[in-house]
């Protein structure tokens, strides 16, 4: 398992667990992941956001959340 930061652009990823506390995971749920879930990771360029795709719904979040 990895987290998300380490994913390249273009590169289709499961969410396989969310993890690190009870908060980040609500917050995680509340942007519509659940585990088993197919994402593809649309932008990370290393600082900053990362935005990612879901279906037809793109994700932006802070490298700190997309760490857990």
């Amino acid at each position: 398992m990895m987290p998300l930061t380490m994913g390249k652009p273009g590169e289709r990823l499961i969410v396989r667990e969310l993890t690190n506390g009870r908060k980040a995971r609500s917050k995680l749920i509340s942007l519509g992941l659940c585990q088993g879930d197919i994402i593809e990771v649309l932008n990370n360029d290393g600082q900053g956001r990362l935005v990612i795709g879901r279906n037809s719904t793109r994700l932006a979040m802070g490298r700190g959340l997309a760490q857990k």
